[in-house]
């Protein structure tokens, strides 16, 4: 069984004038005679009963579902606040598995890859129901929890105890297994995942080293966003992707004007690995740009709106199918990887690292580095930047984490001198936002960093 997918929505909430009169069931059946894709079978939708309306839903359109008036839109963990061991959890073939989020409470004692949740506080979680086991994960702050894990890409066991804390994950993550960043995209979030992933790779240093994108964990998102992402990389004018739907018909995206990043990409796909995500690593791989490695993505190739309907409760359904590149079609089979990687090998991350370089090295696709200044040079022209320190690499690792959190205020801390780091620092002090205010130690210490005397 895959895991839940968020589902690729493109449009939210609109309610039809034209049905505020109709009967529940009757408006039901007029929006999907009017979006889904397909003609639906006028036999079923005659047949829709209030007492079976998920079941008949679902004989219509997979993704279907209606949401009663009050009851909770499924919200992606991106989107929310929530307290517990910072991971992302589901289910597959009985077994509970958790993914942890960057520098949340697991990762921080150690647990940074998938792995296979066994036992909470003494408790055996196989074949319990995802929600019952997400509840004994969750609790109030400060609260220890004993857990029992086996990562994927291992066989050994491991205990040990978390501390429960509030956990906001990020939009764009950085592993670094053996010294190598990999940058993981859970979510494509509609105006945050582009901006969060050029601020990333321009902390990198981009066409200093190969990029590597892990999207093993990402389940989809807003499509549009995966093509502007895709769009950091592919020449202006060149053919991104797009949609179709019956209201609509073809829209078809191209890469806008600009500057694009350079430099060769691997990216890291997995049978979660979905809609949005396909998109963007289908734009990639059709113009050359990364090689593909791990397993077969999942291949969705429908997108899903959410309606609102005249008493206040929201249907969801199929509204169009992607389209790849030059209107390729998307395969129902998914994206093949350039490297197969199988089995547990999947989730080794530092593995994927090192057969992905050797895979660019023997197309001999590693760019040299240059430089053509000194850092002393730089800061005696007032030029000195945090992105000047991490090029020159004599920027602390430990400031990885913050350069990335702070995209979420828009501060755009790679290009920062030290007088702007010093001015965020105070604000980060007296700020009344307690997620801002946990950064102000950090930015005191960078701008006493950067305050050298010297940088020879």
């Amino acid at each position: 069984m895959k895991k839940h997918l968020p589902w690729l929505f493109l449009l939210l909430f609109f309610f039809p004038a034209d049905l505020a009169a109709k009967p529940l069931l009757e408006e039901i059946r007029q929006v999907l005679r009017q979006h889904l894709p397909d003609p639906p079978d006028e036999a079923l939708l005659q047949s829709l009963s209030k007492d079976t309306l998920q079941d008949d839903l679902q004989s219509l359109d997979a993704y279907a579902r209606y949401f009663a008036k009050g009851e909770s839109v499924h919200q992606t963990a991106l989107e929310a606040q929530y307290t517990g061991i910072g991971a992302e959890i589901f289910s597959r073939d009985e077994e509970i598995l958790v993914s942890p989020y960057q520098d949340g409470p697991l990762a921080r004692a150690g647990v940074t890859e998938r792995s296979v949740l066994l036992e909470v506080n003494g408790i055996r979680v196989a074949g319990e129901e995802l929600e019952k086991a997400a509840a004994m994960l969750q609790g109030p702050p400060g609260k220890m929890v004993d857990l029992k894990l086996r990562p994927l890409s291992g066989e050994d066991m491991v205990e040990l105890r978390v501390k429960r804390e509030a956990v906001r994950p990020l939009h764009v993550e950085l592993l670094q297994p053996q010294d190598q960043a990999v940058l993981r995209i859970r979510d494509f979030a509609a105006g945050r995942t582009r901006a969060s992933l050029r601020v990333s790779i321009d902390y990198l240093g981009a066409g200093s080293s190969p990029v590597f994108i892990d999207l093993r964990e990402s389940t989809g998102g807003d499509l549009f966003e995966a093509l502007d992402c895709a769009a950091l990389f592919i020449e202006p004018g060149k053919s991104l992707g797009g949609l179709w739907t019956k209201k609509s018909g073809k829209t078809l995206v191209n890469s806008p004007p600009g500057e694009k990043l350079s430099g060769r990409i691997v990216v890291f796909t997995g049978p979660d690995t979905a809609s949005a995500a396909e998109a963007f690593a289908a734009a990639l791989k059709f113009h050359g740009k990364a090689l593909l490695a791990g397993e077969p993505s999942y291949g969705k190739c429908s997108t899903q709106t959410r309606i609102s309907l005249s008493d206040g409760s929201v249907l969801q359904m199929t509204n169009g199918y992607v389209l790849g590149p030059e209107e390729t079609p998307c395969s129902p089979e998914g994206l093949q990887p350039d490297i197969k990687v199988a089995g547990s090998r999947l989730y080794d991350t530092a593995y994927l690292v090192r057969e992905g370089l050797a895979a660019l090295e023997a197309q001999d696709a590693l760019p040299e580095t240059r430089q053509q200044y000194t850092l002393q040079q730089l800061a005696e022209e007032d030029l000195l930047t945090v992105r000047a320190l991490r090029a020159w690499d004599r920027l602390p690792s430990g400031y990885v984490s913050l350069v990335l959190n702070l995209v979420e205020h828009d501060m755009d801390l790679l290009g920062a001198n030290q007088v702007q780091v010093r001015i965020w620092s105070d604000k980060a002090r007296n700020s009344d936002d307690p997620d801002l205010a946990r950064h102000a130690g950090e930015l005191e210490s960078l701008a006493e960093y950067m305050e050298k005397s010297s940088w020879r």
